[in-house]
């Protein structure tokens, strides 16, 4: 199964659930919050508390 041949529930076309947006989670938001400051100890701590 894959973005590329997968039919869409709700209007049955082709590629539509690849074009769809996704929402991210309060997780995936600070993720990218904390990637984005560059801080090196933040990011180990980030990852140490998340995984």
């Amino acid at each position: 199964m894959d973005n590329q041949t997968d039919i869409c529930p709700r209007c049955g076309m082709m590629e539509a659930l690849a074009a769809m947006p996704r929402r991210e989670t309060p997780q995936d938001r600070t993720r990218r919050a904390v990637y984005a400051t560059g801080n090196r100890w933040a990011i180990e701590n980030f990852e140490a508390t998340h995984h």
